[in-house]
């Protein structure tokens, strides 16, 4: 009986798949043309990662496909005008008829939001971060926002003072919008003085309650001095 013929080792060992080399992957950054890792899924470094974050658009919140150019110039110059007239009447009943104040307009960007919307200049009532938005997308607006906040510095301290404005309000919200606070001076050398007097008199006082307790050695002091 004939046996098989016996292949060589050779022929019998497959030779292993040889791999198939992955394309390089470039950063997603144009300028940059560095390889990303195998680790990496878009971008080389932290530094281009970074990069493409603050390149990214800013948020459509707030409404900025509502802003306008002339609410940086006739519009805001008409909200201080409307804003210096006297405001809606509140009655007060008195004994014998009724007192009517006027409320006073304080310019605020909330009360700017309340104006465009009744002057019919947006569709919706927008929040101050719509003007917050705009101010980021035009840097004129940007200006109209600081011009507001010296404003309305301006009035809470002059309309404070003469009583047109609650003091109490004018005072909180200078504290809150402008960092004004009352300081108080303390001269720190008579505060020290009169911590050293109140410390001596205190000793003073334990010195004499030791000696008047303290017990003689042979009895009563005035004993002695007539046996004596």
């Amino acid at each position: 009986m004939k046996r098989a013929p016996v292949k060589p080792i050779s022929e019998v060992v497959a030779d292993p798949p040889k791999r198939v080399a992955r394309p390089d992957r470039f950063c997603q950054i144009t300028e940059c043309k560095n390889i990303i890792p195998r680790n990496a899924r878009k971008f080389c470094s932290h530094v281009c990662r970074n990069l493409a974050m603050h390149r990214k658009p800013l948020p459509t919140t707030g409404h900025p496909t509502e802003y306008k150019p002339e609410f940086a110039t006739t519009v805001f110059e008409q909200f201080i005008e409307w804003c210096d007239t006297k405001g809606e009447p509140t009655l007060i009943p008195t004994e014998s008829s009724y007192l009517i104040i006027y409320n006073a307009r304080v310019p605020t960007r909330e009360l700017f939001c309340e104006y465009l919307y009744k002057q019919k200049l947006v569709k919706k009532w927008m929040r101050s971060s719509g003007l917050a938005e705009w101010a980021v997308q035009h840097i004129e607006f940007a200006e109209v926002l600081d011009i507001l906040n010296d404003i309305q510095k301006t009035r809470l301290i002059n309309n404070g003072s003469a009583n047109r404005y609650s003091p109490q309000i004018a005072k909180m919200m200078l504290s809150v919008n402008h960092g004004m606070h009352e300081k108080m001076e303390v001269d720190n050398t008579h505060k020290m003085i009169g911590i050293l007097k109140h410390v001596y008199k205190r000793a003073d006082e334990l010195e004499r309650a030791i000696v008047h307790e303290q017990p003689t050695q042979n009895g009563d002091p005035e004993q002695l001095t007539e046996g004596g």
